[in-house]
């Protein structure tokens, strides 16, 4: 799979920077007055910074642990966990009371909650 990953980037950078590499022998103080030559320039240079977006998603797409750790990331961190709580213990996620203040928060009882659900899912696959 590494071989793909590494083949995939190689790819994606050549396609994304051959625009900008002609874009740079080619570029004259007379060609930068004209109009095509400029939207030319704008294209290579987004599509060029597109390239490089684009290596993130070929790795998500390419590697499960990589897409493991952004899940881990966007879901079970503590600060979500500590958000479903509170939500989960005022009944209605649009309601927000003055009653429903923000508690000083226990982090290590989140980190081993989180750490017990890691164990949970590595025993249920």
């Amino acid at each position: 799979m590494l071989v793909v990953v590494l083949i995939a980037i190689v790819v994606l950078f050549v396609i994304c920077t051959t625009p900008a590499a002609f874009l740079t022998l080619s570029i004259t103080a007379e060609r930068k007055k004209l109009v095509g030559f400029s939207v030319y320039r704008a294209l290579a240079n987004n599509l060029e910074l597109v390239g490089f977006a684009l290596n993130f998603f070929v790795y998500c797409l390419c590697s499960a642990d990589i897409r493991r750790a952004f899940v881990d990331v966007l879901f079970d961190n503590w600060l979500v966990l500590w958000m479903r709580q509170k939500l989960a213990k005022s009944g209605s996620p649009l309601e927000v009371s003055e009653e429903h203040e923000m508690e000083p928060i226990d982090r290590s009882a989140v980190v081993a909650s989180i750490h017990s659900q890691k164990l949970l899912k590595a025993a249920n696959v």
